[in-house]
């Protein structure tokens, strides 16, 4: 910064009474950690390979539990493996496919060495055209992913859950954009997961399950093509700052482990206060 910049911020802040400041953002996420938060847990994430399926998959592994994770991209797969270590497994496979969804959690339980008690639905993706310009083709695609894929995975876990007495958990990665008011179909599917999660937690309640959500804004991933580390200042959201993906994870992992035990049914919106209107 030269001299002149800091006389003018100097005298803004004698006129003004405010501190000026320039329009970067760095964000170091704090973390609560207990190196046996999830002890004994087996955990499934779908789209696990980056972003935030990532993060709280290295989350879990911190904590002492054990994940597979699955996803499209095997190099993606394979890199991501090798960066988390041996206590993570991984499938190659893309949720839409969900004529195949019951044989994927099969697998994945074989893989975590025959127990699940955690699933997280984190797989989709998002893309936006103009309302007008959207195709059936784009509904199918996006709804596919974004919602059928979770709720048949969901029906395949509970099921497994009931059959074997377990205590199961399930989170959805759902987003703000499920919260508000929306005409892309992205929005459309979220607020479906939003009521699949409330239905389902009612429903499951009394035989020890749970079901909850974490609803990020706008993340630091690969999805939005913003890197974590770089300046995430951003100023069409009223935080004025992208949320990284390793927030997502601390809040998800509260919501999966068994500090959170007497919450169900609850979607936590992640946007610092920006789906509110």
């Amino acid at each position: 910064m030269g001299k002149s910049e800091m006389i003018k911020r100097a005298a803004k802040f004698i006129l003004k009474g405010v501190p000026v400041i320039n329009n970067t953002v760095y964000v170091k996420v704090l973390s609560c950690d207990r190196k046996d938060a999830f002890a004994y847990r087996h955990v499934l994430i779908t789209g696990g390979s980056s972003g935030i399926g990532y993060a709280i998959a290295e989350k879990i592994l911190k904590g002492g539990g054990k994940v597979c994770v699955t996803g499209r991209d095997r190099l993606k797969l394979e890199t991501a493996q090798k960066r988390l270590g041996e206590g993570c497994k991984t499938l190659v496979f893309d949720i839409a496919d969900i004529g195949k969804i019951q044989h994927m959690l099969y697998q994945a339980i074989e893989q975590l060495g025959g127990k699940l008690d955690t699933v997280v639905s984190n797989a989709g993706i998002f893309y936006e055209k103009s309302f007008c310009d959207y195709t059936s083709e784009d509904w199918e695609r996006i709804c596919n992913i974004n919602l059928a894929g979770g709720y048949f995975l969901a029906q395949e876990a509970i099921r497994y859950f009931l059959n074997n007495e377990i205590q199961g958990n399930i989170l959805f990665t759902s987003s703000e954009r499920g919260i508000m008011s929306d005409t892309h179909i992205y929005g459309i599917a979220k607020a479906g997961v939003n009521s699949l999660i409330k239905g389902l937690a009612r429903q499951c309640a009394g035989k020890g399950i749970r079901i909850n959500g974490v609803a990020p804004g706008m993340t630091a991933s690969g999805i939005n093509s913003i890197d974590s580390d770089s300046n995430l200042y951003h100023p069409s959201v009223a935080g004025k700052r992208v949320i990284r993906p390793e927030e997502i994870a601390e809040v998800a992992a509260f919501l999966i482990s068994n500090a959170s035990a007497c919450i169900n049914g609850e979607i936590i919106a992640c946007d610092n206060a920006n789906y509110i209107r």
